[in-house]
């Protein structure tokens, strides 16, 4: 019920960001804490993700019309996915780089800042809040 308290925008902004920063961090908590700390900081990614869920489903109810909701929710939902797929398939290439295994986490991270910029600048919860 965040997102319906805070605005969608909001919780998907953060969800994200906050996504991204944790997987930044990803390299640092495997040199400073071992495989404990990294599970901690994947299961904080993880639970701060699935506020975006929520955030997703107020947001299509706000901009969405009630007969075009299920298509656009599985357009929204397999962009998810798709996205997990591309990190997937260049992953190997990132960690045969110089920048080795962190180098995935840090693309990912880099990626997920910049989306949240991009929504904050340019997203909103409704259609009454659109800039554009």
């Amino acid at each position: 019920q965040l997102a319906h308290r805070f605005g969608g925008k909001q919780i998907y902004l953060w969800s994200i960001t906050l996504s991204g920063l944790l997987a930044l961090l990803t390299p640092l908590s495997v040199r400073l804490g071992d495989w404990q700390l990294l599970c901690a900081l994947r299961l904080c990614q993880g639970l701060i993700l699935g506020s975006a869920y929520s955030a997703i489903h107020t947001l299509l109810s706000k901009w969405v019309p009630t007969k075009e909701r299920g298509s656009m929710g599985t357009f929204c939902y397999t962009g998810l996915q798709f996205g997990s797929s591309v990190i997937m398939l260049v992953s190997g290439w990132i960690a045969t780089s110089s920048l080795g295994w962190p180098g995935i986490f840090y693309f990912s991270g880099i990626l997920s800042i910049i989306w949240g910029v991009i929504w904050y600048l340019f997203g909103a919860s409704t259609p009454r809040e659109c800039k554009w």
